[in-house]
């Protein structure tokens, strides 16, 4: 809560999407998440964060094919479209 309070969010903004939040975790642990689990709530906001901050650093990109990089490839694209994506996103924005 303290770092919520520094970003100058208060309870009236940080609540309603702290329950939104665990409305998404409660259907998806329900089977109702839509194609989401637990793991791709916890990360994508971190998988898209070093998607969009990595090309900063010069020539770094996250690998797109290749390996395992194709599968990922793949989950990075269906999880965007997700109804549930902008709040998993704003949530991890406030909690971090």
């Amino acid at each position: 809560m303290l770092q919520i309070q520094r970003a100058g969010l208060d309870a009236a903004e940080v609540v309603p999407i702290s329950l939104r939040m665990l409305e998404v975790i409660d259907e998806v642990s329900r089977g109702q998440g839509h194609d989401l689990n637990l793991v791709d709530i916890a990360f994508a906001p971190f998988a898209s964060r070093v998607a969009i901050i990595l090309p900063n650093y010069g020539s770094y990109r996250v690998p797109l094919s290749g390996g395992g990089w194709r599968r990922y490839a793949v989950w990075l694209k269906a999880i965007h479209p997700n109804r549930y994506f902008p709040c998993i996103l704003l949530y991890a924005f406030l909690i971090s």
